[in-house]
């Protein structure tokens, strides 16, 4: 459990296989689905990158994979923030907004 994955756009992700991240090219919802299956059974992977509009679109699928969210050229859709202030919450049992 020692590979980092990436999971986006074709054209957004390829250079990452070059510091040796597992790029995988996903261009809808359907095919992110498949990625993230396999991704899961496999267990090898302790992080998983993947672009904030393919991750909206897929939440529910996302359970039980270390993900972390990037803006694409659609922007951000602020997942990282909630899930920072989710954590931070957490942490010290308020909000900081």
């Amino acid at each position: 459990m020692n590979k980092v994955a990436i999971i986006g756009p074709k054209y957004a992700i390829e250079a990452f296989s070059l510091i040796g991240w597992h790029a995988l090219p996903c261009e809808n919802v359907e095919k992110t689905k498949e990625q993230l299956d396999i991704l899961r059974k496999s267990k090898d992977y302790s992080l998983v990158f993947i672009t904030e509009s393919l991750l909206e679109e897929v939440k529910n699928e996302a359970q039980g994979l270390n993900l972390i969210p990037l803006p694409d050229h659609f922007g951000t859709h602020n997942i990282a923030r909630e899930n920072i202030s989710k954590l931070i919450k957490e942490a010290i049992g308020k909000s900081l907004n």
